[in-house]
């Protein structure tokens, strides 16, 4: 009896937490959106060949810091609203084929791939069990990642690899290759200092990096939180200067926790 009635009260207090998301969610993706749509919308009817030749230095340099700080502002709100998703989704776990992912990856990044010349070299990969739009989300980030942190007039190179192994200690637990795959994303983009491979998984966690790359520092706590939903693990090898090997493991049956 006393164990139905704290069960009973978990599941209140988690049916006021989805409400408490959702609402939040409504109100980043809605009520927030709105008005910095509006600041947008008037940021690119004021900048005009015109306006450009006829204000000064500090004004061009004003106004382009106002236009850079919405982006800023436009992506951070993305990020949250597709953060509290991972938070909150159903864990409806399916039949996922990670060549179509990455078929749909590609696709989806064609433009910034094709402009930054990069070259991407992807295995054959599994069928996995786990939560589609999830896994999509995961290697969608770890490969924009790979595109966007990677030094000036430097082609990008990525490389997707189903890794072969026999069994691993991976944060303190004990991996079997016949309970999990390994994949991992390479790349030779800034890489990072790997004492800081931790903190690269933390809810707005970001790395100091030059100003040029724009980033939210919620990426990569996304990614693990994704990992975790689908039972897996996610670690992070870092060379300054040389680039970054972002490691997953996910599992083979849906009873590994």
């Amino acid at each position: 009896m006393k164990k139905s009635k704290e069960l009973e009260d978990k599941n209140a207090k988690l049916i006021i937490i989805n409400s408490e998301l959702e609402s939040f969610n409504n109100i980043v993706g809605h009520d927030l959106q709105e008005p910095l749509r509006k600041i947008q919308m008037f940021i690119s009817r004021i900048e005009s060949k015109e306006f450009l030749e006829t204000s000064s230095e500090t004004t061009v340099g004003y106004f382009s810091k106002i236009k850079l700080a919405a982006q800023r502002m436009q992506n951070l709100m993305t990020d949250l609203v597709n953060y509290t998703r991972t938070v909150k989704a159903d864990r409806i776990f399916e039949q996922v084929d990670l060549n179509e992912i990455f078929g749909e990856i590609t696709e989806e990044l064609s433009l910034i791939i094709e402009e930054k010349q990069a070259k991407i070299s992807i295995d054959q990969l599994p069928t996995i069990l786990g939560t589609r739009f999830q896994i999509q989300q995961l290697f969608i980030n770890l490969v924009s990642n790979a595109l966007k942190y990677v030094k000036p007039d430097v082609r990008p190179v990525i490389d997707v690899r189903l890794v072969h192994f026999d069994n691993e200690i991976v944060n303190g637990k004990r991996i079997d290759a016949l309970d999990y795959y390994k994949i991992t994303v390479s790349d030779n983009g800034i890489g990072f200092e790997q004492k800081h491979a931790d903190k690269i998984f933390l809810l707005f966690k970001r790395l100091e990096t030059d100003e040029s790359y724009k980033g939210t520092g919620l990426g990569l706590a996304i990614c693990k939180k994704i990992v975790d939903n689908n039972n897996g693990l996610i670690t992070a090898v870092g060379i300054p200067d040389k680039g970054s090997v972002f490691t997953v493991y996910l599992p083979k049956r849906m009873n590994l926790k």
